[in-house]
């Protein structure tokens, strides 16, 4: 088991409050309730190096909650940095014709990707462009006419090709 300075400090930096005078065994239990709502969430709050691995020599045999969500997080972690091949279009039209490469970033992975040629890509990457949106100005037509007035209309700033989905 932890002292109480040690997980005073853990709670700290995962910034679970508590007061000044609270004893180990309650805090102990705030920390470990901060994990299970955390593992309920779909992305993770916390930084990996800050948690730390803890063994089950308290319930041997079942996984604790701060196990569950480092687990769940390495595993989504995983699944995200999967590498597909993709083509990436612009769908700008504002500067479609002069645009050759996009920078993509998500954590501490970025790219300077090239447009229009099949490129290997995270899957974070690919969904961090696929849900880029922009604002375009288009003209606005009432009963089948145009009124010469601009209205505002959102899409995706890129269209996602999936090279490894084409059949052979």
């Amino acid at each position: 088991m932890k002292t109480l300075e040690e997980l005073k400090q853990e709670a700290d930096t995962l910034g679970v409050k508590y007061v000044k005078n609270i004893g180990a065994e309650k805090l102990a239990q705030k920390i470990e309730d901060y994990f299970e709502s955390q593992a309920a969430d779909d992305l993770p709050k916390v930084k990996e190096e800050i948690v730390d691995e803890v063994t089950t020599i308290d319930r041997p045999g079942k996984e604790t909650a701060k196990q569950k969500f480092i687990r769940e997080s390495k595993e989504r972690q995983a699944k995200r940095m999967k590498k597909r091949v993709v083509t990436i279009t612009s769908n700008d039209k504002r500067e479609n014709h002069m645009t050759t490469t996009v920078y993509l970033s998500c954590g501490a992975v970025s790219r300077i990707v090239p447009l229009d040629y099949p490129v290997e890509l995270e899957e974070a990457l690919i969904i961090v462009a696929d849900t880029t949106p922009i604002t375009l100005h288009v003209d606005e037509i009432v009963e089948g006419k145009r009124t010469g007035n601009k209205v505002p209309k959102t899409i995706k700033k890129f269209n996602i090709s999936y090279e490894d989905m084409k059949p052979q």
